[in-house]
This record gives structure tokens, sequence and C-alpha cells, in this order.
């Protein structure tokens, strides 16, 4: 079975946020709460007061969406978010995984 844990991402070593943390990070101001989702399924359901971003655009929205000095949680399932993970780190955000 996959893991996300137990790789490093490319030499990017994850850091998480405990799910049940997420209200009092969020009330924090100073992280940004990122759901990869389209809008077909953000209308189903989303965390309140989190950005979406589609997955098909995500590449040219994320910059105009995300607040650089604001630690970026990407929330949902871990396997898709390794690719998003990666791509922030490499453009000097300060990310997070939520398990």
């Amino acid at each position: 079975m996959f893991n996300i844990k137990n790789i490093s991402l490319n030499r990017f070593v994850p850091k998480y946020i405990n799910k049940r943390n997420l209200r009092k990070i969020t009330a924090s101001g100073k992280y940004q709460i990122v759901q990869i989702l389209t809008e077909k399924t953000w209308k189903k359901g989303h965390i309140i007061f989190s950005v979406r971003i589609d997955p098909r655009t995500f590449k040219e929205e994320y910059r105009t969406k995300l607040d650089k000095s604001k630690n970026i949680v990407l929330y949902g399932e871990k396997h898709s978010m390794a690719r998003y993970y990666r791509i922030l780190v490499a453009d000097k955000y300060s990310v997070y995984l939520v398990k």
C-alpha cells in the first residue's frame, strides 16, 4: 500500500498538521487552507474559509490565490496532494499536509 508518510516526495520531507487542529489554525489567521477541487466537487461540500483551486489550472492559479506570507495547508487525498506540495515547496511556500 502506498503511504505518503514513508516517502520524501523527491527530496521534500513533508510537514503535517493534524486534522483536529484545522478550526484552530484557520482562526489564527496565520494559515490558509487550500482544497484542490473542481467547481462541481466544491459545490457538494468544502471547508469554510478555504481557498479552492481547480486541479486542471493549478499551475496558473496558485500564485494569485495563495498568500506566500501564510502557511499553506493542503487538504485532500494525500496521494494527490503530493504533486501540489512539491510545486509549492519548490516555489518557497511554507506548506503542510493534513493527516
